[in-house]
């Protein structure tokens, strides 16, 4: 009996991480953000806005 629950115990173990890699670890993404010193602020009206002047 002991032997029996060795070979089911020993087949879990070697499954789990086989399974674990499959359905649970997911890949990891990244993001670095640089600062390149430019400013994201609206500096005034673009150059594409329609502008009525009356």
């Amino acid at each position: 009996m002991t032997g029996i629950i060795g070979i089911v115990i020993g087949r879990i173990l070697a499954v789990v991480p086989f399974l674990w890699k499959i359905y649970v670890a997911r890949p990891e993404i990244t993001i670095e953000i640089i600062k390149i010193g430019g400013s994201s602020s609206p500096k005034g009206l673009s150059q594409n806005n329609k502008v009525d002047e009356t």
